[in-house]
């Protein structure tokens, strides 16, 4: 569903996959001077059966990613590396970071894909929420 649904679609609205994440459901928004990510979230309980996903959007500033790099570690004391993770947690100081739910003026949103559900649907779903809600939150942070 992924790679033949929604990586395409999410290509027209100026997504492109993340350069240093071949993971499927990573995604960049090409901005000057900034990092503009946006991945899909999976949840940890997913099976062969049943699978679940959220949005997660990140924004910053290079700049602003290299002095948060400066004085912050990770949680085990690790550096930071070269670019933001949407997995991570960075804290009140960190970059901002909000999934596509509250964006949406919702509570948090997630997706269901299963066999015996056709996935085609919930691919224009989530493109349509990213470009409505995502991206213009992504460009707003970027001005």
């Amino acid at each position: 569903m992924i790679r033949e649904e929604l990586d395409p679609r999410l290509q027209t609205i100026g997504l492109t996959h993340a350069p240093d994440n071949a993971t499927p459901g990573s995604y960049e928004l090409t901005v000057p001077r900034h990092f503009a990510l946006l991945g899909l979230h999976e949840y940890w309980g997913n099976t062969s059966f049943r699978f679940q996903f959220t949005v997660d959007v990140l924004v910053v500033s290079h700049t602003d990613w290299e002095t948060f790099r400066a004085g912050n570690h990770d949680p085990e004391g690790h550096d930071w590396g070269p670019r933001p993770h949407l997995g991570a947690h960075y804290g009140p100081k960190g970059p901002w970071t909000e999934r596509l739910g509250p964006l949406m003026g919702l509570g948090d949103r997630w997706w269901y894909v299963s066999p015996r559900r056709p996935t085609l649907p919930i691919a224009e779903e989530v493109t349509t929420d990213v470009r409505q809600y995502a991206v213009p939150a992504m460009r707003q942070r970027t001005t």
